[in-house]
């Protein structure tokens, strides 16, 4: 189980986020590095 997912196509990071929201069950974080970088925990918005 992963603590970070890296996210490199951020025009799907939404999708992406959804698709893989069980993730947040064990306390995983998204990373988002383009256009800035952003970690989360839950859906952005």
């Amino acid at each position: 189980q992963p603590d970070y997912i890296v996210i490199l196509p951020w025009n799907l990071r939404e999708e992406i986020m959804a698709q893989l929201a069980y993730v947040q069950a064990w306390g995983g974080q998204f990373v988002i590095a383009v256009p800035a970088l952003e970690v989360s925990k839950g859906k952005m918005t």
